[in-house]
């Protein structure tokens, strides 16, 4: 108790030191920030990270190394550059401002990224993946597209031809776990913002997040486990949070290994930023992805002038786009006509499975409590564009048939 108390004095004063230099600091913010620091000293001690040397460590790597599994690391305001790898044991990250607390790594080797977690909660933290080479022009990776690979040769590709993630969760310390990222900032600049191997009874939520893919990737890369011994159902929620992929044209990558592993989703009120290439073959039409879609004013399209432009942004940050899909302008222009329907999913099978879940996948289910979702197939009940027609039920069980 003499530990909480002295961390909450301390945390007391550093909040009202980095108002005064102008941070922004809402007192809804200041609320929420105070009930997290109760919460999670009630689970185990809190420790302060800061740089000037006033905290309890000066690196995040630092803290994490040296507390116990249960413990707390409040971040305070500064630009980490570190590899962070919290291994086997839960460890809660809480920055002081998401603005200002800042998590980056070169990202250009896929075994080492910004942040490598398994369990516990990582909240109010910006984390970046950046690419510290030179910044050319970023074209999606589409090698994988045109046939299925099994695991042993993903993970080669992966290794050879990937860099790394903004953030990794792939150990088997998440069996029977759960993972928070609340009210983060995700950005990647080289490959998808996650990179999520699933593990059996586990679930991993996200929440008021933005994740920005401007990169080879797109947001999320999923796949369950390849082994079953640490298989089984797992859960995965999005809340209120927006995914934004400027370069890569699929939101999501997701890779089903195993029947037994089953994925449950969930997407409540999130909103999708993403785009597409009029003549690229960037989009599988062989993965029985149902297609829906988003709602034809949500489909947005950009010149050629427009199109250089954006891809100038690209270069020096994450441009925002407008809701929905944005169709970029090719070498031979934009067609007058409406854009062919494209997939934002990316969806692979193993061998032999019957590819009758959520998105033509064989061992996804999107939950009946997805709702309110710039993409329809994110939706449990969504509302088809054509007048007359009846809401459709989308594949939210096991039992029930695929309606791609």
């Amino acid at each position: 108790m003499k530990n909480i108390k002295r961390k909450l004095w301390i945390l007391a004063i550093i909040l009202c030191g980095y108002m005064g230099f102008g941070i922004k600091a809402y007192a809804a913010d200041e609320q929420w920030f105070a009930q997290q620091v109760e919460k999670l000293a009630k689970e185990g001690n809190v420790y302060i990270v800061a740089q000037d040397g006033t905290g309890d460590f000066l690196t995040i790597q630092e803290g994490v190394d040296a507390v116990n599994s249960g413990d707390t690391l409040i971040i305070c305001p500064g630009v980490y550059e570190e590899n962070v790898e919290i291994m086997a044991k839960t460890v809660n990250l809480l920055g002081v401002d998401r603005d200002s607390c800042i998590l980056q790594y070169d990202t250009v080797n896929y075994g080492k990224v910004p942040l490598t977690v398994a369990a516990g909660q990582i909240s109010n933290i910006t984390i970046r993946g950046y690419k510290n080479a030179d910044k050319g022009m970023y074209l999606p990776v589409l090698a994988m597209q045109e046939e299925a690979f099994d695991e042993d040769s993903q993970e080669l590709l992966r290794q050879s031809a990937y860099s790394g993630y903004a953030v990794h969760v792939d150990q088997n310390y998440l069996y029977g776990k759960e993972l928070s990222f609340e009210k983060c900032r995700i950005e990647s600049y080289n490959s998808y913002c996650m990179g999520i191997g699933s593990r059996g009874e586990s679930t991993i939520t996200v929440t008021e997040c933005e994740l920005l893919a401007a990169g080879d990737g797109g947001c999320i890369y999923l796949h369950d486990v390849g082994t079953l011994d640490v298989g089984g159902s797992s859960t995965m929620i999005f809340r209120n949070s927006m995914l934004q992929s400027s370069l890569c044209p699929y939101i999501m990558t997701i890779h089903a290994l195993h029947t037994e592993n089953q994925m449950y989703l969930t997407f409540q009120n999130v909103k999708v930023y993403g785009v597409a290439y009029e003549d690229n073959g960037g989009y599988s039409f062989t993965n029985m992805n149902t297609g829906l879609g988003v709602e034809p004013q949500m489909m947005h399209v950009l010149s050629n002038e427009e199109t250089v432009a954006y891809m100038e942004r690209n270069k020096q940050a994450v441009p925002l786009l407008q809701e929905g899909i944005t169709y970029i302008a090719t070498q031979k222009g934009v067609k007058e006509t409406v854009p062919k329907k494209r997939y934002v999913f990316n969806v692979y099978n193993a061998d032999g499975m019957p590819g009758d879940g959520w998105c033509g996948l064989s061992n996804t289910w999107l939950t009946p409590d997805s709702f309110g979702n710039t993409l329809q197939d994110m939706n449990a009940i969504y509302q088809p564009s054509i007048t007359g027609q009846e809401p459709v039920l989308a594949d939210v069980l096991p039992y029930n048939n695929h309606n791609g």
